[in-house]
């Protein structure tokens, strides 16, 4: 097999031309001399792990040896969601059809993009490998321009968990994260499913926010209500219409229920975000992915941005229900985990996350969405871009009035 080495820095188009060129998803010679040389050791490693596992312990070593040798890699390569230009996301490994759609079965997502962001990204999830480590396990030491995070309670809880670096070339644009076997959350029909999901994800933002000890830390950076109100501002600006509420009013609201406190973030948790495995018994909905735009934030914004979503996926399924009491529900969960906060402190982020949404499905009907979505990841949306916007909106001023 080849060792060639890819190139100074990923070319994102040819990439993905060549992606459309591979038939049924599969992935075409040229594409395999693209990819990097840690990508073949890598498939390799899987295969004669595999084959070693199904060889009969009464072989020698020398014939177990030769067989391993013999094992074929193969693999599908499926492109998720892209940036023309910018960056690339593709699914190498493998899948099976599911009920709700494709299921992963084992891989890696591959992020091809410039040097300085690949280079982020590494960073940032050896940090957060670090940060989650389960209690009893060594801290990290302290370093300069880092946050610490203070542990407020002492019991064990439930943590979400970030994906592996398989292998990554930053200097190249190249990293390459762990896929998770399962499906998003976002994909999955069943109701019921659905709802344990959002309470195990629930008890694990309860215990993100409570189990980190002094000296573990998170990324160095934090999210203000400043920074969210600017956020909104620029999700509406190219649709032409103004914020539908006074962002003032908006941030006087925000910093009434936060109180100033800041907590470890996702900062973009909703369903795409949240692997499951429908068939396992707990599900697995702790393994959350696109861990970008980790930071300290208000705490409350995972919890209400996860329910702004999933108001619009209950309003798309044409079965929407009441934020109030989808709030209530998921929060008497999360405070029964050790969380702080009282749902009146979160419906006013629901709020903001629900403009946000509004403004960038005005976007879309634009056609102003500079990222481009495979449709066979991602679910479309069965109404139109305007209805969705504007159900958005009321629900926002709802709350806001009853704030």
């Amino acid at each position: 097999m080849s060792t060639e080495r890819a190139p100074a820095a990923p070319d994102l188009e040819r990439l993905g031309s060549l992606l459309l060129e591979a038939g049924g998803g599969r992935a075409p010679p040229a594409l395999r001399r693209l990819l990097d040389r840690e990508l073949r050791l890598a498939l390799i490693r899987r295969a004669r792990e595999t084959r070693r596992r199904c060889l009969p312990t009464s072989m020698g070593r020398a014939q177990r040896r030769d067989e391993r040798q013999e094992v074929p890699v193969p693999y599908e390569a499926h492109r998720l969601k892209w940036r023309p230009g910018r960056r690339v996301a593709v699914l190498l490994g493998g899948t099976r059809p599911g009920a709700d759609g494709t299921v992963v079965e084992w891989g890696w997502v591959l992020k091809c993009c410039r040097p300085e962001r690949a280079a982020r990204l590494a960073t940032l999830h050896r940090e957060l490998a670090r940060a989650l480590q389960r209690p009893g396990a060594s801290a990290p030491a302290a370093g300069p321009a880092r946050i610490e995070v203070v542990r407020t309670d002492a019991g064990p809880r439930p943590l979400p968990r970030v994906p592996a670096i398989g292998f990554a070339r930053p200097e190249a644009g190249w990293i390459a994260l762990e896929a998770w076997p399962g499906l998003p959350l976002a994909r999955v029909r069943d109701r019921a499913v659905r709802d344990r999901a959002l309470a195990a994800v629930a008890l694990a933002l309860a215990g993100l926010e409570r189990t980190l000890e002094v000296g573990w830390l998170w990324p160095a950076r934090a999210w203000s209500i400043s920074r969210e109100i600017d956020r909104l501002l620029e999700v509406w600006h190219p649709t032409g219409v103004p914020l539908p509420m006074d962002p003032e009013e908006l941030a006087r609201l925000l910093e009434r229920v936060s109180g100033g406190r800041l907590a470890p973030a996702h900062r973009d948790l909703y369903g795409e975000q949240i692997v499951v495995d429908p068939e396992a018994a707990d599900l697995g909905a702790e393994r959350w992915v696109d861990w970008d735009e980790a930071a300290l934030a208000p705490a409350g914004l995972d919890l209400a941005n996860l329910l702004a979503h999933e108001w619009l996926a209950g309003l798309r399924a044409a079965a929407p229900r009441p934020i109030a009491e989808e709030c209530a529900a998921l929060v008497d969960t999360y405070r029964s985990g050790g969380g702080q906060l009282e749902a009146s402190a979160i419906l006013p982020w629901v709020a903001a996350a629900c403009l946000r949404l509004a403004g960038i499905a005005r976007q879309r009907a634009r056609d102003d969405d500079p990222v481009i979505r495979s449709p066979g990841w991602t679910e479309p949306s069965p109404l139109p871009p305007w209805e969705e916007s504007a159900a958005l909106v009321d629900v926002a001023l709802e709350i806001v009035a009853a704030a």
